[in-house]
C-alpha cells in the first residue's frame, strides 16, 4: 500500500515563499537582461526617403528624385531650463534646481517634489500661492528643430521659479513626428 505525501500548513507556506522567491529572481534577472540589450545608445543618424522610382532611376511624373531626410535622434533632454526670481539670491534657485534634477531623474514623484518646494519655503518663512507640477506629458513636433521657444516662455512666466523639461525617448509616431515628454514645475 502506498503512502500519500501531504505537506503540513508550514510546509506549503514554505513552498510557496520559495516559488515567490524564485519568480523575483527570475523577473529581475529578464528584466536586467532586456534592459541590457534594448539600452545600446545609438548615435545620430540619417536615414534617406526617397518618392517612389521606376527601374528606369525616374521617378513616375518624370520629374528628378527628391529626397528628404528623416530625422532620427537618441534619447535626450531637448530642452531643460529654469528661470528663478533673482530677487532672493541664487541660493534658492540652486536648490530648487537640485530637487528638479532629482525629480527628472525618477528619484522623486510629482507630489514629493510639490511637497519639498512647499516644504522649502515654508521653512523659509517665504510664502506662495502656489506649486505647479507635472510631467510625462506628450508632445509630438515635426523635428528636434522645430520645438517651441521655451527659453521665452520661462522669462515671461515672472514666477518665483519655473522649470521646463522636453525629454525625447527617440521614438516617433506613424507620421514620423518625433515623440517627446513635457516637464514644468513651477511657484508662484
Amino acid at each position: 500500500m502506498k503512502k500519500k505525501f501531504r505537506l503540513t500548513t508550514r510546509g506549503k507556506q514554505t513552498v510557496i515563499m520559495v516559488l515567490t522567491v524564485l519568480g523575483c529572481i527570475l523577473g529581475v534577472v529578464s528584466a536586467t537582461v532586456i534592459s541590457e540589450m534594448c539600452s545600446e545608445e545609438e548615435d545620430y543618424h540619417a536615414v534617406m526617403a526617397c518618392e517612389r522610382v521606376k527601374d528606369d532611376g525616374e521617378t513616375e511624373g518624370g520629374e528628378e528624385i527628391k529626397t528628404e531626410i528623416i530625422e532620427s535622434i537618441s534619447p535626450q533632454w531637448l530642452f531643460y531650463q529654469s528661470h528663478a526670481d533673482t530677487s532672493e539670491g541664487t541660493e534658492e534657485k540652486e536648490y530648487l534646481d537640485r530637487l528638479v534634477n532629482s525629480w527628472t531623474k525618477g528619484r522623486i514623484s510629482d507630489n514629493e517634489l510639490s511637497e519639498q518646494i512647499s516644504d522649502f519655503f515654508r521653512k523659509q518663512k517665504l510664502s506662495v500661492s502656489s506649486v505647479n507640477v507635472q510631467s510625462h506629458m506628450l508632445c509630438l513636433f515635426p523635428s528636434a528643430n522645430e520645438i517651441p521657444d521655451y527659453t521665452g516662455m520661462l522669462q515671461k512666466e515672472g514666477g518665483r521659479y519655473d522649470f521646463i523639461g522636453l525629454y525625447t525617448d527617440g521614438q516617433t509616431d506613424e507620421e514620423g513626428r518625433i515623440m517627446c515628454y513635457y516637464w514644468e514645475a513651477g511657484v508662484r
